[in-house]
């Protein structure tokens, strides 16, 4: 009686990646199986086997089937739902991926990620994927998957009479252009965002309204030679929803009181405006502080 060699051996058909069995170098009459591999669906039933006198694997008989040679069982791909890319600044082609396949992460216009590559972190575009047998993603560089950095906007040159809370924002994020003191006209809000067609990253206005400031003509009077603050003045300000520039604001010169990163602002009002005259701020806002409503987290969920 010779033994049975390994199933996937003795039959080409079991070598299958989808297949999974106990057929392994074993005696006359010992007994296996043959089933689906993790992140296969089997359907049917598994395959039980014997290893025969002829030293070749069958099924085992029964009253009412006869031992024949072992078929594969059918095994279906499962589909993959966890650990997916769903990062902010991050696009991929993971969705309805089954086990086996391959997919891409790539940050959008405006991003980059940033592996460790032979031990030294480095900026890259894209990461590949796999969906593995548990039913999770698993990336060739994870730890570029935790965050997507966001590239920066170049403010450049302001038309006269008009000043800014751009400076050093990034991609997606908004700001306010505003009238100088001795200028008249409507703030304006403007987002840093890349262009849909070559990805370079400008300052646009979010309803498509070009900034513009009217110089007007200013009564005579004795300017103070101070500063003013927004500290002890506006009892309304909240840092934790609020930011400005209206810090250390020179005498005649104008700033804002806008919404901070994770709020929207009443796009009506807008942010609250103010002058320092005589060493005070003063304000023609309907509000001191503008109405900030708290945005609702679209990524970075667990799965």
């Amino acid at each position: 009686r010779k033994p049975c060699t390994d199933l996937d051996v003795a039959d080409a058909k079991f070598a299958d990646p989808k297949i999974a069995h106990t057929c392994r170098n074993l005696g006359y009459g010992r007994r296996c199986t043959a089933v689906c591999a993790q992140g296969f669906v089997l359907e049917g039933y598994p395959q039980l086997l014997r290893c025969g006198a002829d030293g070749k694997y069958a099924t085992v008989p029964t009253n009412s089937a006869p031992a024949i040679p072992p078929r594969p069982p059918m095994c279906w791909p499962k589909m993959c739902s966890a650990s997916l890319p769903n990062i902010k600044g991050v696009e991929h082609d993971c969705t309805d991926k089954q086990t086996g396949q391959n997919c891409t992460a790539r940050a959008k216009d405006g991003f980059w990620l940033q592996a460790n590559i032979s031990g030294e972190p480095q900026p890259i575009q894209s990461v590949n994927l796999t969906c593995t047998g548990s039913g999770a993603f698993e990336a060739e560089y994870p730890e570029a998957l935790r965050r997507a950095f966001r590239m920066g906007c170049a403010l450049g040159d302001l038309p006269a009479g008009v000043s800014s809370t751009c400076e050093g924002r990034k991609v997606g994020q908004k700001c306010w252009q505003f009238c100088n003191n001795g200028y008249t006209g409507n703030a304006t809000q403007f987002e840093c965002k890349a262009n849909d067609q070559t990805g370079d990253l400008s300052f646009a206005p979010v309803d498509g309204t070009q900034m513009m400031c009217q110089e007007v003509t200013l009564s005579r009077r004795r300017l103070s030679t101070g500063s003013c603050s927004i500290t002890g003045v506006n009892a309304t300000f909240d840092s934790s929803m609020n930011t400005t520039n209206c810090e250390s604001v020179a005498e005649g010169a104008a700033c804002v009181v806008e919404c901070s990163n994770g709020f929207t602002i009443d796009a009506v009002a807008g942010p609250s405006q103010y002058t320092c005259t005589g060493g005070q701020l003063t304000t023609q806002s309907r509000s001191p502080t503008p109405t900030c409503t708290a945005n609702i987290c679209q990524t970075g969920m667990p799965n």
